[in-house]
């Protein structure tokens, strides 16, 4: 059993010095109990339909991927890496057509088009209503600081384990134009479906946090409705600003979703994830829930 002391006191460069109330998880051998809420999971789990993609992550399938990128797109993203060009993925029969690819990966994790490069894949851009295994975009990851290829799949059901809306993970096997990659891990996009499936309302804006940013900075929106407006992020940069410690935690019990924050905090810091948000403010997502009015903590990386 691994605990956090409930005494433990938060101190954070925008957030501050905070909450130093029941800060804490349990970890046991059969499950999680989601922080500061004092549920176990299995008081806070429905009962729903399989989701897309539950061959691949509940299931442990491990399809084989074989990517054909022509040769302009090949130098497509030797000029522009992050820029989608058209590929071809086979699996087995069944053939995938104007899939949109790019590289990604970040300063640790980056490798070139000739090397093991990892990669982004949006089966819908190209193609309206085409999806792989009911997913419309996954990320192919090196796993380059990881050989095991599991600590992110694991890691990912912890964070689902206790309440925190996580992109799921598993594996694949990966042949770019005839050159054998090896094994990958293959991670769930945060798209449309995968919101569906955590929030009433989809359609709120999605952050994308990076390198050394936080919620009182101008982010990037990944996706959204209304990507020209940001009232829920707005009113949590109020919020950790406010001066007073107690109208401080009020106002955030208003625009955040605080138990799963807590959980967020709680898994990061026991799954050492030393780039993530809590230890290195990099590495996250944010979403407003706009059921809700509040924003919600992604993990990712």
């Amino acid at each position: 059993m691994l605990m956090l002391a409930p005494d433990t006191v938060i101190v954070h460069p925008v957030f501050g010095k905070w909450l130093p109330r029941f800060l804490f998880c349990t970890v046991l051998g059969f499950g999680i109990t989601a922080c500061g809420t004092g549920q176990s999971v299995a008081a806070q789990t429905k009962v729903q339909k399989p989701a897309a993609g539950e061959d691949l992550f509940r299931e442990a399938y491990i399809p084989k991927l074989q990517i054909e990128i022509p040769a302009e797109g090949l130098n497509g993203l030797r000029r522009s890496p992050r820029k989608y060009v058209a590929a071809t993925i086979r699996e087995g029969a069944t053939v995938y057509t104007n899939v949109a690819i790019h590289l990604k990966g970040g300063p640790g994790s980056y490798r070139a088009l000739h090397d093991l490069p990892a990669f982004t894949l949006n089966f819908d851009r190209l193609a309206d209503g085409q999806s792989f295994h009911g997913l419309k975009k996954i990320h192919l990851n090196n796993s380059v600081q990881d050989r095991s290829f599991v600590s992110e799949k694991i890691s990912r059901e912890l964070f689902e384990a206790a309440g925190v809306p996580t992109p799921r993970a598993g594996n694949a096997l990966v042949i770019l134009n005839e050159r054998e990659l090896g094994m990958y891990v293959l991670v769930e996009g945060i798209d449309k479906p995968f919101l569906r499936r955590h929030f009433k309302d989809p359609g709120g804006n999605v952050y994308d946090g990076h390198s050394q940013t936080d919620v009182n900075h101008r982010l990037p929106t990944n996706s959204g409705d209304d990507r020209q407006r940001h009232p829920g992020l707005e009113a949590l940069a109020r919020a950790v600003h406010e001066p007073d410690s107690s109208h401080r935690l009020a106002a955030l019990e208003k625009t955040l979703d605080l138990d799963r924050f807590l959980s967020f905090l709680a898994l990061e810091a026991m799954l050492w994830h030393w780039d993530g948000y809590t230890m290195n403010r990099n590495n996250f997502r944010i979403f407003h829930d706009r059921a809700a009015n509040r924003m919600v903590f992604l993990p990712q990386g």
